[in-house]
C-alpha cells in the first residue's frame, strides 16, 4: 500500500488529523489555492503542535520511552505530517509509475533547466513497485546507515513532492521517499529539500540544498541517493507532460477511466497492467507506451558485460526538449530512450552468443 495508507494503518486517525489541519489552512483568509505549507510554517500551527505533544505524552505514559528516543520519533512524525498535510491540501493527487516507465525514466538524462521543473500539482505522490526504484531505495538506506539490517528490498516506494514558490530567488522542492515496511510499522523515510533556480540545470538542482540548510549531509550527494532523485525528477517532468492522458484507477476498484473521468477505450484498458498495491484514494496510472517484449529484451542487456556494451553502443538515452516557440502545444517534450541501428532482437540475441 502507499505510504499514506501505511501510516494510517500504523497510526489510526493520523490522516484524519492531517485532513483537519489542511482544512484549517484552507480556511485562512486569502489562502492561495495553489499554496503549500512549509515545514517551518506547519511547526507554528497549533493543531500540529498539539498532536505531537499528545503523541509524546502517550509514548511516555504507555511505553516509558526515553526522552532522546521520543525526540527522534517526534521529528520523524513531523516529517510524515508535513507530506500528509500537503497531500490532503491538494486532494491526494497520486500517480503510479509502472515497471516499464520506471526503467525508461532511469534511462533518461536531466537535460533541461530548472524553469521546467514544476509538478503537475503543488503537492503530489508517486508510487513505484519496480525493481529499479525499490532496489535503489534499499541500497540508499544501507549506504546511509550501514548498521541497517540487510533484509530484502521493499516491495513499494512512495515519493511525495511538495513545491514551494514562496522562497527568495527561486523555489523549493521537498521530496520525501518512503520505503514500505511490514503492515503496522512506519515506512522508513528520507527527506530532502532542493533549491530550484530557473537558470540552473536539473543536474545542478539534484545536488542543491535549501539556502536555509546550513550544511549538506554527504549522504544526500551519494550515488545511491542522487540516482533516486533523478528518477523522481524525471517522474515529475513526465507527469507534467502526460497527466492529461493518465488512466484513473478508482480507490478500491478495478474500473479504469481517463483523467477526465471518461471510460477508457477497451484497447487501452487491456494494455493497463493490474496494480500490485491497495489504495484508499484514486490513483493516476501513467502508461509507458513501450512494447513490452522490446522492454524486456532491452532490460536483459544489463545482465551481461556484452549486453551492457551493446546498450552503450546502440541505445540512445531519453532526454527532454523544449517545444519550438511557433508550436501551439507548449508542453515539454520527452524523447523516450530508443534503439538505434540494427533491429534490436537480432543484436541482443547475437550479444548473448558472443563471449566477452
Amino acid at each position: 500500500m502507499a505510504a499514506h495508507d501505511a501510516m494510517e494503518l500504523a497510526m489510526p486517525g493520523l490522516r484524519a488529523h492531517a485532513r483537519r489541519i489542511a482544512g484549517r489552512l484552507r480556511a485562512r483568509p486569502g489562502w492561495p489555492s495553489l499554496a503549500t505549507v512549509s515545514g517551518d510554517e506547519l511547526a507554528r500551527e497549533p493543531m500540529f503542535l498539539r498532536y505531537l505533544e499528545q503523541h509524546e505524552r502517550m509514548r511516555i505514559r504507555l511505553h516509558g520511552m526515553a526522552p532522546g528516543k521520543i525526540a527522534r520519533e517526534t521529528r520523524i512524525l513531523a516529517m510524515h505530517l508535513h507530506y500528509l498535510v500537503n497531500h490532503e491540501l491538494h486532494h491526494c493527487k497520486t500517480f503510479y509509475i509502472d515497471e516499464a516507465l520506471a526503467w525508461m525514466l532511469c534511462e533518461t538524462d536531466l537535460t533541461i533547466d530548472g524553469a521546467t521543473l514544476k509538478p503537475p500539482f503543488p503537492a503530489c505522490a508517486f508510487i513505484y513497485t519496480d525493481s529499479f526504484m525499490c532496489g535503489g531505495a534499499h541500497a540508499a538506506r544501507l549506504a546511509g546507515d550501514p548498521s541497517t539490517k540487510d533484509d530484502a528490498p521493499p516491495r513499494i516506494v512512495t515519493a511525495y513532492a511538495v513545491y514551494d514558490l514562496g522562497v527568495k530567488d527561486g523555489a523549493e522542492l521537498t521530496v520525501y521517499l518512503l520505503l514500505g515496511e511490514p503492515p503496522g510499522e512506519w515506512p522508513f523515510i528520507f527527506g530532502r529539500t532542493l533549491f530550484i533556480r530557473p537558470q540552473d540545470s536539473l543536474e545542478q538542482i539534484v545536488e542543491s540544498r535549501s539556502p536555509l540548510t546550513p550544511e549538506q549531509d554527504p549522504f544526500f550527494l551519494s550515488p545511491e541517493f542522487t540516482r533516486l532523485m533523478r528518477i523522481v525528477l524525471n517522474s515529475i517532468l513526465f507527469a507534467t507532460t502526460a497527466h492529461l492522458n493518465a488512466v484513473k484507477i478508482p480507490a478500491g476498484g478495478t474500473r479504469r477511466t481517463t483523467a477526465d473521468d471518461k471510460p477508457q477505450p477497451p484497447q487501452e484498458a487491456a494494455a493497463a497492467p493490474p496494480v500490485s498495491f491497495a489504495s484508499s484514494d484514486d490513483v493516476f496510472y501513467l502508461p509507458a507506451r513501450i512494447n513490452i517484449s522490446q522492454y524486456r529484451r532491452l532490460r536483459e542487456l544489463d545482465k551481461s558485460p556484452t549486453g551492457r556494451t551493446l546498450k552503450l553502443r546502440f541505445m540512445v538515452r531519453g532526454h527532454w526538449r523544449r517545444p519550438n516557440k511557433s508550436w501551439k502545444d507548449s508542453r515539454l517534450r520527452w524523447i523516450a530512450p530508443y534503439w538505434k541501428g540494427p533491429a534490436d532482437a537480432p543484436i541482443i540475441e547475437k550479444g548473448y552468443r558472443m563471449k566477452p
